[in-house]
C-alpha cells in the first residue's frame, strides 16, 4: 500500500465511527423533567453493541494513522529532496 492509498483510506475510516457516535449519543436516554416512574423511555438500538463497533472502528483508524506516521518518520530525507 502506498502512502497515498493509506491517506485515502484514512478519512473514510474516521467518518463512520463519528456517525455511530452521533447515533449513540442521540439514542442514549437522557433524563428529562419528569420522574422516572412517570415516563419510561427505551432505546431502539443496542447501545453497548454500537459502542463496541465504534471502538473497533476508531482502533482501526488509529492503527492506520500510526502506520502512516511511522512511514513518515522512516522516509529518508535524501529520497524526498532527491525526487524534486
Amino acid at each position: 500500500m502506498t502512502r497515498s492509498d493509506a491517506l485515502a483510506q484514512k478519512a473514510p475510516l474516521l467518518l463512520k465511527p463519528r456517525l455511530y457516535d452521533n447515533m449513540v449519543n442521540a439514542a442514549a436516554v437522557a433524563p428529562n423533567r419528569y420522574g422516572r416512574s412517570q415516563i419510561k423511555t427505551f432505546s431502539k438500538i443496542d447501545l453497548v453493541e454500537r459502542q463496541g463497533q465504534m471502538d473497533k472502528m476508531f482502533r482501526e483508524y488509529r492503527e492506520l494513522d500510526r502506520k502512516i506516521q511511522a512511514a513518515n518518520w522512516t522516509k529518508e530525507l535524501i529520497d524526498i529532496v532527491g525526487s524534486q
